[in-house]
């Protein structure tokens, strides 16, 4: 039985996360290494002593290709690489895919899928995922829904839950919501454990559609079947919400289900309040994170930060400051500027010198840059 495990999906395609993977908390600590290019291309093509094969060295010197315009050069680089006896490995031939999908030549990769069993390859949804994943990353949406379509049947291998997840994913671009339902419900005659993993993605990509209606019948099929609401299934709800009083209806909810909020839900859940100009209400869900076991990141200082201060409130912005200097996580000295400027202006020089001060200290006397320095001039803060 699957198990539509949400560690699986990022592997393979990083495509299938509830919107905190793509907020400021997507910094991804399994973001592979990438191994420094050769100095020459032809050192690449001609140096079979030690093949790069690496599945992301290779696709860091096709995107650096692509970046250049060299793309006559990419061909000969996937030639060169079909010689190496590792072809006969899928995960191998699969980067050889995905190195066509960056490259945006789709006819090539789906021919490499197709040549598998002529290169003796044996073929999977591991090498199928990579496939798809050349057309969803390019939104070609239909085409995913094609290949998916055809090649199972064609191949005889059964599609993941990996699989099942970007065809859902395109379904829901393509606004075939029905069909949607009818996977799932396919999935479940197959006695596919449907986790709440996967319906997370789900729900993120009709709130991002703006398919409410149909979200909402997603969440009520989960509650039907049992499905435990997760955080991360809040989450995927607390990043489309616009209203402030859905803020309190969710933090209320989420406690009737015994759902502890992680610090995406209190990112997503203050920026509710900042988009409808409620500052000190988004205040009280910072104070609320350390009072609920969780750490605010660098996202969070940030994001409190700068929102603060373009509201106005700039001692609350200079606390949330402090206890990023406590943590160690000061944002980036061109987002404190305004918060600095502010407190100048508003009798607050004591604090805002103290700023000044600190980010001295961090980057060094010699590297702050000339603005502060003409900052410090301007408001009497040397």
């Amino acid at each position: 039985m699957y198990a539509l495990r949400s560690s699986i999906i990022r592997n393979h395609c990083r495509l299938f996360t509830t919107p905190a993977i793509s907020s400021p908390f997507a910094i991804s600590e399994a973001k592979p290494h990438l191994e420094s290019e050769p100095e020459t291309e032809n050192e690449h093509y001609t140096d079979t002593s030690t093949p790069p094969d690496s599945r992301y060295k290779l696709e860091l010197i096709v995107k650096r290709l692509v970046e250049s315009r060299r793309l006559s050069e990419i061909e000969t680089l996937i030639k060169y690489h079909k010689e190496n006896p590792k072809i006969i490995e899928e995960r191998y031939l699969s980067s050889l895919i995905r190195s066509y999908g960056i490259a945006s030549m789709f006819d090539q990769a789906v021919r490499l899928f197709n040549q598998m069993e002529q290169l003796g390859t044996p073929r999977s949804s591991y090498s199928f995922n990579a496939l798809l994943c050349c057309f969803i990353q390019a939104k070609k949406f239909d085409q995913v829904v094609k290949l998916f379509d055809e090649m199972p049947t064609r191949y005889g291998f059964s599609p993941n839950e990996v699989s099942y997840c970007i065809l859902v994913k395109s379904l829901v671009e393509l606004s075939l919501h029905e069909r949607v339902f009818m996977v799932l419900k396919e999935l479940e005659e197959k006695n596919v454990e449907i986790t709440t993993a996967f319906y997370s993605t789900v729900l993120d990509a009709f709130y991002k559609k703006g398919m409410i209606v149909e979200a909402q019948k997603l969440w009520k099929e989960m509650v039907q079947k049992g499905c435990p609401h997760d955080v991360s299934v809040y989450n995927a709800r607390a990043a489309h919400l616009k209203e402030p009083g859905e803020v309190s209806k969710l933090m209320d909810e989420m406690k009737v289900e015994g759902v502890k909020p992680d610090i995406a839900t209190y990112y997503y859940l203050s920026t509710v309040y900042f988009e409808n100009d409620m500052a000190e209400d988004a205040y009280k869900v910072y104070q609320e994170i350390e009072k609920n076991g969780c750490v605010p990141n660098s996202a969070i200082f940030k994001n409190f930060i700068t929102s603060l201060s373009k509201l106005g409130k700039f001692e609350l912005a200079f606390e949330v400051f402090k206890d990023s200097v406590s943590s160690n996580l000061i944002p980036a000295a061109s987002k404190l500027k305004y918060m600095v400027r502010g407190l100048a202006e508003n009798s607050k020089k004591k604090e805002a010198k103290e700023v000044i001060t600190i980010l001295r200290d961090k980057l060094g006397p010699d590297k702050l840059k000339p603005i502060w320095k003409k900052m410090e001039v301007e408001y009497g803060l040397n």
